[in-house]
């Protein structure tokens, strides 16, 4: 950005002797992309000095590709094995909350006889992440990050744990 947030330069001197400057300007500006080098010309005291910068952002093909396909059944029983492991998940939304830029979706993942879905999981996304809205019925496939069993108290006062995650990227599947 035009304030230079979270670049650190290390200048070398002929003496061999480093230091780590401010008040540098970016003399040819480059916008990074996911999974990409790309180089930054960067001005100091009247020298410019190319640098190569490696975004560190997956793209979503790559963060697809590291989810892995859990069962409900395992999930549920060996919840603490999964804590912040990318998973991947089809599923039918059965119930939508939304507010502001954020959404809740209850969504059952595992398909029975008939096309009935049970197996209830309960994900957080950030709408900003996406171009289309989901709604309800809605069959979708979704990758994200396993946050743990979460506990809600149900319409009918009863406590009701369920494994959460925290969706990255959410398709429309029908």
């Amino acid at each position: 950005d035009s304030n230079n947030t979270g670049i650190e330069v290390t200048v070398t001197y002929d003496d061999g002797s480093t230091d780590t400057i401010t008040g540098f300007t970016i003399a040819a500006p480059a916008t990074l992309a996911a999974e990409q080098t790309s180089t930054v010309t960067i001005e100091y005291e009247g020298k410019t000095c190319d640098l190569s910068v490696q975004c560190t952002t997956v793209s979503p093909e790559t963060y697809k590709a590291q989810c892995q396909n859990i069962s409900y059944e395992e999930l549920a029983r060996n919840p603490d094995n999964y804590i912040g492991q990318k998973v991947t998940f089809r599923g039918e939304i059965i119930q939508v909350q939304e507010s502001g830029n954020e959404a809740t979706y209850r969504i059952n993942v595992t398909q029975g006889d008939y096309g009935i879905w049970t197996d209830t999981v309960i994900c957080g996304f950030d709408l900003s992440n996406s171009s289309s809205r989901f709604l309800e019925n809605d069959i979708v496939t979704f990758y994200g990050d396993y946050a743990g069993l979460y506990t809600y108290t149900s319409v009918m006062g009863a406590d009701i744990t369920i494994p959460s995650i925290l969706i990255q990227y959410m398709d429309l599947s029908q």
